[in-house]
């Protein structure tokens, strides 16, 4: 019962995902065993990961310096990104293009001085 789904995990920096961070997900999937071979990316293929939002909350918790990204695809071909950061969710259907997350609802504000605008993380 349920799609079959194909998942990809990476950070939104593009940063390496460190042996720990590779090892905390695959104890909070409760054992699913994710490909490794890229540094940069975790993959999980025909898999029926239902609570994958809650497991990457818990993650992005527990790492919470990197805003992480979730690509999912169905058997039927749907894709929806999630990002997560602190805790926070964010979902977006996948049109053709990746949007960049609404910081906002990540507990970002955008501070201008003097012509300069920047993104500032204001979560505790």
């Amino acid at each position: 019962m349920g799609y079959y789904s194909c998942f990809e995990v990476t950070k939104k920096s593009g940063d390496i995902i460190t042996d720990e961070e590779y090892q905390s997900l695959c104890i909070l999937s409760e054992g699913y065993q994710f490909d490794n071979a890229c540094d940069t990316a975790l993959g999980l293929s025909d898999a029926k990961w239902y609570e994958y939002i809650d497991h990457i909350r818990l993650l992005s918790i527990q790492f919470p310096k990197d805003i992480w990204t979730v690509d999912r695809t169905t058997e039927d071909d749907q894709q929806v990104r999630l990002y997560a950061y602190k805790g926070i969710i964010e979902m977006v259907d996948i049109i053709s293009y990746y949007p960049d997350p609404d910081y906002t609802k990540l507990g970002f504000i955008e501070v201008t001085n003097l012509g300069t605008t920047k993104t500032l993380d204001i979560s505790i």
